[in-house]
């Protein structure tokens, strides 16, 4: 299996938005928090956060979102569960890749979880913790079980 630096490559070979990345990052961060908390595979988890949005940037159409990631992946030897669980965060997909296992629900969460983070960082006083230190107290101030 390509490693987290293989992961990682591919991310900035197709993403070039330093927003986007930040985002793909704390998502990774968050994926690995929550392996560990449910006694996951956290490389996997991980990596699984790192490319979930790896094709959004130049295939931002929802028909082609994480299809075309997909096929990036395959074609790298990744692992059938990241593929499926970043096929399954896109709700396009649901039909075909329904979030009936816990890798797609926490790639599912921690990306709309990070998303806020993401969005409310800035302007809170939380920017000299890192995001591992602040996901949980962020998750229950906006009313999730961590």
């Amino acid at each position: 299996m390509p490693t987290r630096n293989d992961a990682y490559l591919l991310m900035t070979t197709h993403v070039k938005n330093e927003n986007l990345q930040k985002h793909m990052l704390s998502v990774e961060v968050a994926m690995r928090f929550y392996a560990r908390k449910y006694g996951e595979d956290e490389e996997l988890w991980a990596m699984t956060g790192l490319l979930h949005d790896s094709d959004y940037e130049e295939h931002p159409d929802l028909h082609d979102h994480t299809q075309v990631a997909a096929n990036w992946l395959r074609e790298g030897g990744y692992d059938e569960r990241i593929i499926y669980a970043i096929l399954a965060h896109n709700d396009l997909n649901l039909a075909t890749h329904p979030r009936n296992d816990l890798l797609s629900k926490g790639l599912y969460a921690c990306d709309e979880v990070t998303g806020m983070i993401t969005a409310t960082a800035p302007i809170t006083k939380c920017h000299s913790r890192t995001l591992a230190a602040i996901l949980p107290e962020l998750i229950s101030l906006f009313g999730m079980a961590a």
